[in-house]
C-alpha cells in the first residue's frame, strides 16, 4: 500500500532519486510493468531492513564481547568504518544467494550445467585464506577486510550498499557517544534465524551504562 502511492508510472522528467530510476528502467530495452516496478520497490524496502538490522547487532554483539573493542572505537573513532567492513567480512548478514547458471562451467572439480541452480556461498569467500590473512579472527584494523563479498559483486552488487554502510557507521558512532561498559545481558538464548540466507540473532539483549 505505501508504494502503491507513490508515482512509479514512467516520468517525463524523472529525479535523482530510486523510485525515478525504478519507473524508468528497462530491460532489452521493454519498460517494466507496474507490478515489476512495485516488486522492486518492495524488494529494496525489505531487503534494506532485515539486513541492516542485522549488520548492526552482530557489531553490538562484538563491541560486548571482544574485550577493549568499545574503547579502542571511542579513543580511534576513524577505524569505525573498518570495523563495519570487517563486521560485514567476518559474518556478513546474507549469507549467500541462489544463481542459475548461463553456461557450463567448471567450479573446482565440480561441472555446473547451464540451467542448474546453485548457491553461490559469500561466506565462504569472506573467510578465504588466501585473501584474509587469519580469515576467523576478527580485527577492526585490517586493512583490506572491504575485499568481502557481503555486498555481492558486478551487476548483483547491492544498490544499497553505500547507505547501509553508513547506517551502521552511524549506529555505532552514536551507540559509544551515549552508553559504555556494554556487555551481554543473561538472559541471552543466542538463537539465530531459522534461514541460510539471513545470517543474524533473532535478538540480542545487552546491558550497559549511560554516559
Amino acid at each position: 500500500r505505501y508504494y502503491t502511492k507513490m508515482k512509479v508510472e514512467v516520468k517525463a522528467d524523472p529525479q535523482e532519486d530510486l523510485v525515478s530510476d525504478v519507473a524508468n528502467a528497462r530491460v532489452d530495452g521493454e519498460l517494466l510493468s507496474r507490478a515489476e516496478r512495485l516488486s522492486m520497490l518492495q524488494q529494496f524496502l525489505v531487503a534494506g531492513n532485515e539486513t541492516t538490522t542485522k549488520l548492526i547487532t552482530n557489531l553490538i554483539h562484538h563491541l560486548a564481547t571482544d574485550d577493549g573493542l568499545e574503547d579502542l572505537l571511542r579513543e580511534q573513532p576513524d577505524l569505525i568504518p573498518g570495523f563495519v567492513e570487517e563486521g560485514l567480512r567476518y559474518e556478513a548478514p546474507v549469507g549467500g544467494l541462489f544463481r542459475q547458471a548461463k553456461v557450463d562451467v567448471m567450479v573446482g572439480d565440480q561441472q555446473v550445467k547451464a540451467g542448474d541452480h546453485v548457491w553461490v556461498l559469500f561466506a565462504a569467500a569472506n573467510r578465504d585464506e588466501a585473501t584474509f590473512e587469519a580469515p576467523d579472527d576478527f580485527d577492526c584494523q585490517r586493512d583490506n577486510a572491504s575485499l568481502h563479498l557481503a555486498f555481492g559483486h558486478g551487476e548483483h552488487y547491492c544498490p544499497g550498499a553505500m547507505l547501509a554502510r553508513l547506517e551502521a557507521k552511524v549506529a555505532v558512532e552514536r551507540l559509544l557517544d551515549r552508553i559504555q561498559n556494554i556487555r551481554l545481558a543473561a538472559d541471552n538464548t543466542f538463537a539465530y534465524e531459522d534461514t541460510f540466507v539471513l545470517r543474524g540473532l533473532q535478538s540480542l539483549n545487552v546491558e550497559f551504562d549511560a554516559r
